[in-house]
């Protein structure tokens, strides 16, 4: 699972790994390369994605934007009977 996350994430333009353990990314904004950090957890066959901006507190909703379309193209790709309750 980690590792399909990981290949969504990071076909994402100006995305990049932050780190492994936890799973973190780094995107930045289009026009001012403002970060915003993406954090990735499994537990108890829950998927938790915290995705935030660094700097401000209005996003226009693209983090959590990005956060589900990360999670429709994941579940596309994995069997039908899969663990992670979504």
């Amino acid at each position: 699972m980690y590792e399909e996350i990981t290949k969504v994430a990071l076909g994402t333009p100006r995305t990049l790994l932050l780190s492994n353990d936890p799973l973190q990314f780094i995107t930045r904004s289009k026009f001012l390369g403002f970060p915003d950090i993406t954090a990735i957890d499994i537990q108890d066959g829950n998927l938790i994605i915290y995705a935030t901006s660094v700097f401000g507190k209005l996003d226009f909703g693209v983090n959590r934007a990005r956060a589900l379309k990360w999670v429709s193209i994941v579940k596309k790709s994995l069997p039908v009977d899969s663990i992670i309750d979504w």
